[in-house]
């Protein structure tokens, strides 16, 4: 546990200080991105707030099946193995505009409790571990995290980070214009669900 505590601190400490470039503040969400050295895909940082509490977000992220109704672009997900009450391997069917092929991804996800009020969410990228279909691209990067906190009785914090390469002939700098706008839907459409 305690690795795993030095690790993620660590990892975060990465995301706090890294160069992140503000791009909007739009329907209660704010927008960053950065280009690390060494990748051509840059990342995604949106952070907004919502009227719930942390344990609700929480459940509506791990609530996979019901990702098309939130998740732009997401036309379909399911878990494929649970290797305990918080970790998961789900695949995700993306839907492309014509005359782009549609996407697939694995990606194994880890709930981590902290405290009461706060929670980190893991993805990770899993290649091969099912067979690829006909009709989809499968992408080989979509990697990211949530970080859950409760600022006060119903009212909690939700910042996701995130980095997605669609693969295929799409060119990078192409995925890079767009790499604002799913994250950023899944955030807007999030803070409406719990708004109602």
């Amino acid at each position: 546990m305690a690795k795993f505590l030095l690790v993620l601190s660590f990892f975060l400490i990465q995301y706090q200080t890294g160069n992140w470039n503000f791009k909007m503040d739009k329907n209660g969400v704010k927008v960053y991105t950065k280009l690390d050295d060494g990748s051509s895909i840059k990342y995604f940082k949106g952070i907004t707030q919502v009227n719930a509490s942390a344990s609700e977000v929480v459940a509506m992220i791990r609530n996979y099946e019901r990702y098309p109704e939130w998740v732009d672009a997401v036309s379909s997900a399911r878990v494929i193995k649970r290797e305990s009450d918080t970790t998961y391997y789900i695949h995700l069917k993306v839907k492309l505009p014509f005359p782009v092929s549609d996407r697939d991804i694995v990606q194994r996800i880890e709930i981590n409790q902290l405290s009461d009020t706060t929670y980190y969410i893991g993805i990770h990228t899993v290649a091969g571990y099912i067979p690829e279909e006909k009709g989809f691209i499968r992408m080989t990067l979509s990697d990211g995290h949530w970080n859950i906190t409760q600022i006060k009785d119903h009212e909690t914090e939700v910042e996701l980070v995130s980095i997605n390469d669609p693969g295929g002939s799409i060119p990078k700098w192409i995925v890079n214009m767009m790499v604002t706008d799913s994250p950023y839907k899944a955030l807007r459409n999030m803070r409406s669900i719990f708004a109602n």
